[in-house]
């Protein structure tokens, strides 16, 4: 009975799935999640400032080359905390890329993160796809304008996301 047993711990061990194999931070457990260096933590996420500045895509791209997506907006809370730690960083009110776009099909707006679209913080008569097309979502520190769409091109600082990563304890 007992070789069974370290029989069967061997075969979950030696194939991953032993959970307990790794005790000191079980898979599931946030307390060994952290952030790469350079990244600030919050509610589950980690965040990058880069004062850029770039196009909407070539700020993408930076993003996905550092782990991550131009930032999504989750909740209101989320996006105060954003619009202080830009002040925060920069030292004004800078305009700032974040990862929205409806560059594929007009006012069907999506995260670039794949993350759900529920977004409804923009400022009033926004977004509009005003001028030459604004397909890309920009964050701004007015109380009328916090949310904005804007043309790509136009070069900005932006704000990186990405999950955060297991660290050993």
């Amino acid at each position: 009975m007992a070789f069974n047993l370290q029989l069967v711990v061997l075969l979950c061990v030696s194939s991953g799935l032993w959970m307990g194999a790794n005790a000191r931070c079980p898979k599931k457990d946030e307390c060994c999640m952290a952030c790469p260096d350079g990244w600030t933590r919050f509610e589950g996420r980690c965040f990058k400032f880069h004062f850029g500045p770039k196009g909407w895509c070539d700020a993408e791209s930076q993003c996905i080359n550092e782990g991550g997506n131009l930032a999504s907006i989750r909740t209101v809370k989320e996006l105060e905390i954003l619009r202080n730690f830009t002040k925060l960083t920069t030292g004004q009110e800078a305009r700032t890329w974040m990862g929205g776009f409806d560059a594929v099909k007009e006012d069907c707006w999506q995260w670039a993160d794949g993350y759900k679209f529920d977004f409804d913080s923009w400022a009033p008569g926004e977004p509009n796809n005003y001028g030459p097309g604004e397909h890309c979502m920009e964050m701004s520190h007015t109380e009328t304008q916090p949310i904005n769409d804007a043309p790509c091109n136009i070069e900005k600082a932006f704000i990186c996301s990405r999950d955060l990563e297991r660290k050993e304890a």
